[in-house]
Parts: structure tokens; C-alpha cells; sequence
């Protein structure tokens, strides 16, 4: 009874490199990274929330969180956040627009160190049933990852 053998070689067996990197940047684009905000289910993408797939978005989410949160708010962090709310009665006053831009650097500066932060713009706008609307326009860049020139707004509604 004559024996039947056959070698294989582990070089032909698998991928072409060029579908595997394909693969590769197929799965990391589409990777979530970070909930986004206004919290909202979407159970589509396999998990429970609504998700990021894009870091220069993600980055904008969390700046407009930073902002808008008031020092106290952020369970076990009593210290996260830019504190403009209390300022936002007074947004006309050039001391207080100092202020405004001094705890944004601030609260940057400790919590999204990578943020380099380019112009600051504040404007105030009438809104409705007597109440004042500031809105905070914030351009910045972040030059690890080669994003420039990102707006992140903030609005602020103050009642009179």
C-alpha cells in the first residue's frame, strides 16, 4: 500500500498583506472612541450608547463638556470644568471676559493638556421669555494628532 504525503508551507497559507491592511484600517476607523454627548441609546453599533468614531470629534465633545461645566458638578472631580456660569451675567465687562479666558486655560491646561488654545470669542444674544443667551466660541488645535483650526461653542443662557 503506497503512503500519501503532502508538505505545506506555512507561507501560502492566510492573507494577502495588502487585504490584512486593509482589514486593519477597515476596524480601527470604525473603532468607537468615546460616548457621545447628549447621551442617547443606539444599541446598532454593538454597544448600549450612541459612540464616536472620529478623535477630532470626540476632542470637540469633551472641550464643550469642559466648558460648560461648573466646578462641583463632576462626581469625584470637584474641580473639573471652566467655572463660566457664574461669570455669565457679565459677559460685556472686559475684566470678566479676562476672567472667562484665563479659567478656560486653566481648566484646559489640566485636563486636555494636548489642546494648544488659539482665540477665544464671547457674543451675547437675546433669547426667549427674557433671557440672555452668551455664547463662547473656542478655536483650537491639536498638534499631536495634526488637527487644526477646531471651533468648539458653547452657550451660556442667562435669565434677567
Amino acid at each position: 500500500m503506497a503512503q500519501f504525503k503532502k508538505t505545506y508551507d506555512f507561507k501560502s497559507v492566510g492573507q494577502l498583506d495588502s487585504n490584512f491592511q486593509t482589514q486593519v484600517e477597515n476596524t480601527v476607523a470604525s473603532s468607537p472612541v468615546g460616548i457621545l454627548t447628549p447621551v442617547s441609546f443606539d444599541m446598532t453599533n454593538g454597544s448600549m450608547f450612541a459612540m464616536s468614531t472620529d478623535v477630532a470629534d470626540q476632542i470637540r465633545d469633551n472641550l464643550k463638556n469642559l466648558l460648560s461645566t461648573n466646578r462641583g458638578e463632576r462626581l469625584l472631580l470637584e474641580d473639573f470644568g471652566a467655572n463660566l456660569r457664574e461669570l455669565a451675567y457679565d459677559f460685556t465687562s472686559e475684566d470678566v471676559l479676562s476672567e472667562a479666558v484665563n479659567r478656560i486655560a486653566f481648566a484646559v491646561a489640566k485636563y486636555m493638556p494636548f489642546i494648544e488654545l488659539g482665540t477665544f470669542e464671547a457674543s451675547l444674544d437675546a433669547g426667549p421669555a427674557d433671557t440672555v443667551v452668551n455664547t463662547i466660541k473656542v478655536i483650537y488645535s491639536v498638534p499631536t494628532l495634526n488637527i487644526s483650526e477646531q471651533v468648539a461653542e458653547v452657550s451660556i443662557v442667562v435669565a434677567s
